[in-house]
């Protein structure tokens, strides 16, 4: 079968091979079930597959600037060299698609590819970050990794909860529990400053902890030494809301004034865990920035 023959025939077969040439531009190509076919150095403009599988398939050297694959099973299939404008993936089963050394990836819609098992879509978003970098498309990678970490994360917590047969074969016993100890540290890290790559969402956490311990330090009744009109200019009381902010900020802040001190036990103690607390979050606070500018 010639290449021009695509566009008239219900394209079945195995190991066939279309080496220079070119199909009419918009040909529409309805697919059987194809493997391990080699298409190099052809011209696919505009060319639209739809249905059926192309498994196990190579593209190599090719034109395929606004190609549609809808609905096509392209398991295994590898892109390499290929120059993929416009491209679109519609409906396509991806796992263990490959693209290597590709012209215009279109990243953020192959980013939006499902796939039935998270371990697949993970190895899929990982190929294509390091194409992306390899591509010199740093926000892209950027952006994918993120994505893959959300996946892996998403894993772990299939494998820990057993949300399938297939996992509940393959991880069981001590497996799950390292599998859900993983699965809590990617929460943490996560939800506490986005892997490192997000300083905002770690600026508000910190916020929402200077709150959190003004609160307790008021609620709580913790008794503080505080400047009074008294014959020793201090006081041991309970702080007032303000106060309780106020020394909330300075402690987290590891500025530390001095005139608002804990004056026992539980107080020192809630106070030393506020003042170490805090000196971790600036030290996360100075590698996010430092990460961020690196990226």
């Amino acid at each position: 079968m010639t290449i021009t023959e695509l566009a008239t025939n219900r394209l079945h077969g195995n190991h066939l091979l279309f080496v220079d040439s070119e199909l009419p531009d918009d040909s529409e190509v309805v697919l059987a079930n194809v493997e391990r076919t080699v298409f190099e150095n052809v011209g696919l403009k505009g060319a639209q597959f739809r249905g059926g599988m192309l498994k196990a398939c190579r593209f190599r050297n090719s034109y395929l600037r606004k190609v549609h694959f809808e609905n096509v099973n392209l398991t295994g299939t590898e892109f390499l060299n290929c120059n993929l404008r416009d491209a679109r993936f519609t409906g396509c089963t991806m796992d263990y698609v490959t693209f290597k050394q590709c012209d215009n990836v279109d990243y953020k819609t192959l980013s939006q590819c499902e796939f039935e098992h998270s371990n697949v879509g993970e190895e899929f978003l990982h190929m294509l970050r390091n194409h992306a970098t390899a591509d010199g498309a740093a926000r892209a990678a950027r952006e994918l990794l993120l994505l893959e970490l959300a996946v892996r994360r998403q894993f772990e917590k299939e494998k820990a909860i057993g949300s399938n047969r297939h996992v509940r074969e393959k991880f069981f016993g001590e497996a799950r529990w390292w599998a859900g100890l993983s699965y809590l540290n990617h929460f943490v890290q996560d939800i506490g400053w986005g892997y490192g790559v997000k300083p905002l969402r770690l600026l508000r956490n910190g916020a929402i902890l200077i709150l959190l311990f003004a609160a307790v330090q008021w609620a709580g009744g913790l008794a503080f030494r505080v400047p009074a009109n008294t014959q020793s200019g201090t006081e041991v009381r309970a702080l007032r809301i303000p106060e309780a902010l106020y020394h909330s900020v300075v402690t987290f802040s590891t500025l530390g004034y001095g005139d608002v001190v804990p004056a026992y036990g539980w107080s020192r103690v809630f106070s030393a865990a506020e003042a170490v607390t805090g000196a971790v979050f600036l030290s996360l606070l100075a590698a996010s920035a430092f990460k961020r500018m690196e990226w």
